[in-house]
């Protein structure tokens, strides 16, 4: 059994929905893609993280898709796993000043809780397309304002499985 067959048995025990030779195309915002090998959409941080430790484990290939945003795959497509976050969309408004988002909810669903909170400070990232985890990832910026200043920290995963905490300082978020 190769490791992506092992891969989908343990994406189904996980309850992780997947697909084989899905086209990539209809997951990039310029249409243009081939075939992933096995796509994955982990619903949360635990799933995410037990795939990536899996696909480590087992070298297989792995790449992380957000709502790819001016993303170019070529035509033959890519080996291994794709893991699509577009399924982790939990936004929650957890203070009188601090917003919880998981890496695939797009930035502009956080723009619109911080507005239905009464928060400010998210104005420049409205029309960024994408997602929280891609922006923060790139420091996504716009009309003087950055990703760097709105976050307190960013909660992720090590390819190990470790699960970790960063303030922007530590992630040296900058152009």
């Amino acid at each position: 059994m190769t490791g992506t067959e092992q891969l989908r048995d343990a994406a189904a025990a996980m309850r992780c929905a997947f697909k084989e030779g899905e086209p990539l195309y209809a997951y990039t915002s310029l249409h243009i893609g081939g075939p992933a090998e096995l796509m994955l959409f982990p619903t949360d941080g635990e799933s995410l993280c037990a795939i990536l430790s899996f696909c480590k484990s087992r070298d297989i290939p792995f790449f992380v898709l957000g709502k790819g945003s001016n993303l170019l795959v070529a035509d033959e497509g890519l080996r291994g796993a794709v893991v699509c976050t577009e399924r982790m969309q939990n936004c929650a408004v957890v203070s009188e000043t601090k917003i919880v988002c998981d890496a695939g909810v797009p930035l502009v669903k956080l723009c619109k809780a911080a507005e239905s909170a009464g928060l400010s400070g998210l104005e420049f990232a409205y029309g960024i397309p994408g997602s929280v985890g891609g922006a923060v990832f790139m420091n996504a910026g716009a009309y003087g304002g950055e990703m760097r200043d709105v976050l307190t920290s960013v909660t992720s995963c090590g390819v190990q499985g470790d699960v970790f905490t960063l303030s922007p300082a530590e992630m040296e978020l900058g152009y």
